[in-house]
C-alpha cells in the first residue's frame, strides 16, 4: 500500500494498524512536510518492518511522481502481489475476508480494478459473523 501524508497525526496510526491487520504486507509512506506529530507516529511504526517512510520536503507538490515511485518500489523492492493507494483517511474495507483474499479472487488477467467507495463519518463495524454491517 502507498500513502502520501502531511499533518495526519489524528488518523495515521489507525490507518496503518487497520491496513496491516487487513493483510497489507507493507505500507510505503511519503511524508510531504508534516509539522505535527505525524513523523513521530510513523517512526514508532517503522521498527516493525512493515512500514517504510520517505520524506519529501522540497518545494512543490508532486504527488503523481511520489505515488508512482512508491508503486514501483512496492513491486520491485517488496515483491507486491497487488498495490493499493489511499489517503490517510481512506480505509480499504473488503466485503468478505481480508484484502489478500479479496485480491486473490481477481482473475490473473485483470491488471486494474475500479472499486466502489463509501463515505462514512464513523468506522464501519463488522458483524459477529465476520461480514460487513
Amino acid at each position: 500500500m502507498t500513502v502520501c501524508v502531511k499533518n495526519e497525526q489524528d488518523i495515521i496510526g489507525a490507518f496503518l494498524d487497520y491496513h496491516l491487520t487487513q493483510g497489507v504486507a507493507h505500507i510505503l509512506v511519503t511524508d510531504t512536510g508534516s509539522t505535527d506529530l505525524t513523523p513521530r507516529v510513523l517512526r514508532d511504526r517503522v521498527p516493525g518492518g512493515q512500514v517504510t517512510v520517505s520524506q519529501e520536503h522540497a518545494g512543490g507538490f508532486d504527488q503523481s511522481r511520489w505515488v508512482t515511485q512508491m508503486a514501483r518500489d512496492a513491486c520491485t523492492v517488496h515483491a507486491a502481489d497487488f498495490v493499493l493507494h489511499a489517503d490517510a483517511d481512506e480505509f480499504w474495507w473488503p466485503l468478505h475476508g481480508d484484502l489478500p483474499a479479496a485480491f486473490a479472487a481477481v482473475p490473473d488477467d485483470v491488471t486494474a480494478l475500479a472499486v466502489p467507495r463509501s463515505n462514512s463519518c464513523c468506522p464501519p463495524r463488522r458483524s459477529a459473523g465476520g461480514g460487513s454491517g
